[in-house]
């Protein structure tokens, strides 16, 4: 009996240890809170009572900034979802993540192995969830890594994401999370519930709503537009903000209801905003103006004690160093953004406002701007167009100016932000108003990390050889198709490994090229050598500035030079990936 009860008093203070144990640890995890990002997608900052809007469109979001830090100067760093959210989760560029890099739905996809809130958070013991309404911020994407749970398909839409963000919250109640949460409606069409409209005072007719969205959606030209058109596009825009606060309104419900309010890091941050024909287009991904950049960015850290607005600019890519600094957990190395934490505290940083670069990615459409409080500079690489608006005297963005001190200070800072970015050798190919053949083959001794043509038509081609050593390409020169005095201008640009040198040969028209055709660099060198030319990216004979524009030639020529390409290796949609958006029509 003795042993039993000695056997039996063991087996509770083991239990009992087991308990304390689990206690501690679980104690110990709990001394952080969860974090809870809920992002919006296509919201614009002046659509919000908290940003000064007067209709009623947010008042669940107003009410949740009262009690929060408001940053009315929050700046996104790209105009369409991938790379803006991207940069939000990982803190750094889009030319440094490459994410949304390429054209449509065939644009990278993050890769994985970059530091993100999800993999961060999850290393330290949070159970972590992703709940999205838009494939591009999906695993489909690459935007799942480091996620326990989410939804699994690549559209599911806001009223999908919300429902299952509310089932998981609660299942999960007793655990530190983090959790991703997406939301679409104010993205195109504008569709907004009859009771949104109401409580904003509109009872647009369905057949007013259903002309507009088929011209928002490409389907009929502005032209079609009718007078009032434009006034109620804007309507259904803030049907559909209001129609989003009311979701966000049902998850800080929860939160609170489930005692979780308090010890969970509330943001609310969007992607881009939305062209409302401030600049005569509708949409956005296209443009770096701020109707399109300019985003609420809202941070509740509980037990801080942190309300108030911040009217210094800042940078969305900014959350994810702040996140972690709340969190007092270490910072990865090379990021692009730095913590919002002594803006937070009402300290003002040394050096001034913080330089916002931003920049869209497209193959053929790259653009990149870089803005400060009172300026912005817009630089296009292919072209090297650049011009800068004068935010203070223009802050509608009518208005392009070129040169100027300031535009020289601004294109320094454009330099600086991006020179850490740019590599690779690209071959320009200019045409002279006739018709040409033009054929290269480039070879290395390593291999070609990166081959992309650059403007280039659908009828341009490129092989790459299995051991990928060995490019060849095939461009038409159009002659016939641009106005006079433009030629066509198409490019073709490469990155070895280990910045290995690049030998290349070709001929125009089935001739073979002769030196006196090529160009090099800024000052259009011409070779004295003949074919194979080998080129290196340390040539100085080669270097130009980022966005350089050569001058063009009154004859067929190439030139070949080393600028204003991204250094960031893109990631190929995978078969899975392509696969599934093929099934939903995404992909031709």
């Amino acid at each position: 009996m003795s042993r039993l009860r000695i056997a039996l008093g063991t087996l509770v203070a083991v239990a009992a240890l087991v308990w304390l144990v689990r206690e501690l640890a679980h104690t110990s995890r709990l001394d952080r809170p969860s974090v809870l990002v809920i992002a919006i997608d296509t919201l614009r900052a002046d659509r919000l009572g908290c940003y000064g809007y007067a209709r009623p469109t947010s008042p669940n979001i107003d009410a949740l900034a009262t009690k929060a830090v408001v940053f009315e100067h929050a700046i996104s760093q790209a105009p369409w979802t991938l790379p803006a959210f991207a940069s939000i989760v990982t803190g750094v560029l889009p030319s440094t993540h490459g994410a949304g890099r390429g054209k449509g739905w065939k644009a990278a996809h993050l890769r994985p192995g970059r530091p993100t809130l999800a993999t961060v958070l999850r290393g330290e013991g949070y159970r972590t969830a992703s709940f999205v309404s838009n494939g591009w911020v999906s695993s489909e994407a690459g935007m799942a890594e480091g996620i326990d749970e989410h939804d699994r398909v690549v559209w599911i839409g806001s009223q999908g994401a919300t429902t299952s963000a509310l089932r998981w919250l609660r299942e999960n109640a007793g655990l530190q999370f983090y959790m991703f949460l997406h939301l679409i409606d104010p993205h195109g069409p504008y569709e907004p519930a009859a009771k949104h409209l109401a409580a904003l005072g509109l009872q647009p007719s369905s057949e007013d709503q259903e002309r507009v969205n088929a011209i928002a959606g490409g389907k009929h030209s502005l032209a079609d537009l009718l007078p009032g058109d434009p006034a109620l596009l804007s309507d259904l825009y803030d049907g559909e903000v209001r129609q989003t606060d009311e979701r966000v309104g049902e998850v800080v419900a929860a939160l609170r209801a489930l005692g979780l309010l308090e010890h969970t890091i509330v943001i609310i941050v969007s992607d881009h905003g939305e062209e409302l024909l401030e600049h005569g287009r509708l949409g956005h991904g296209n443009t770096l103006y701020d109707e399109m950049l300019h985003v609420p960015l809202i941070i509740r850290a509980p037990g801080a004690g942190w309300v108030g607005r911040v009217r210094e600019q800042v940078r969305t890519m900014d959350v994810f160093p702040t996140v972690l600094d709340l969190l007092k957990l270490p910072l990865p190395a090379g990021l692009d953004s730095r913590s919002l934490i002594p803006l937070m505290k009402g300290e003002r940083e040394a050096g001034g406002d913080r330089s916002a670069a931003s920049e869209f990615l497209w193959q053929g459409h790259e653009q990149k701007s870089l803005r400060r409080p009172d300026a912005k500079m817009v630089l296009t690489p292919g072209t090297g167009d650049r011009y800068w608006y004068d935010l203070k005297q223009d802050p509608a963005e009518t208005r392009r100016v070129l040169g100027g001190e300031v535009g020289a200070a601004l294109e320094a800072e454009l330099e600086r932000v991006f020179d850490t970015r740019l590599d690779g050798l690209l071959v320009s190919v200019f045409g002279d108003q006739e018709e040409h053949d033009l054929r290269l083959v480039l070879e290395t001794e390593t291999r070609f990390d990166e081959v992309e043509v650059e403007g280039g038509e659908a009828s341009e081609r490129i092989t790459l050889s299995p051991d990928r050593r060995r490019v060849k390409v095939r461009f038409h020169l159009d002659g016939s198709s641009y106005p006079p005095g433009w030629v066509d201008v198409d490019g073709l640009r490469v990155r070895t490994a280990d910045d290995a040198p690049v030998r290349m040969s070709g001929t125009m028209d089935g001739r073979i090229i002769a030196a006196s055709t090529l160009r090099l660099g800024s000052k259009r060198r011409t070779p004295g050598v003949v074919q194979p030319w080998t080129f290196s990216l340390d040539d100085p004979l080669i270097a130009v500035p980022a966005g350089y524009r050569p001058t063009r030639d009154k004859r067929a020529s190439i030139s070949v030079m080393t600028r204003g390409t991204l250094k960031a290796e893109q990631q190929r949609m995978s078969p899975e990936t392509e696969r599934r958006l093929r099934a939903i029509g995404y992909v031709d």
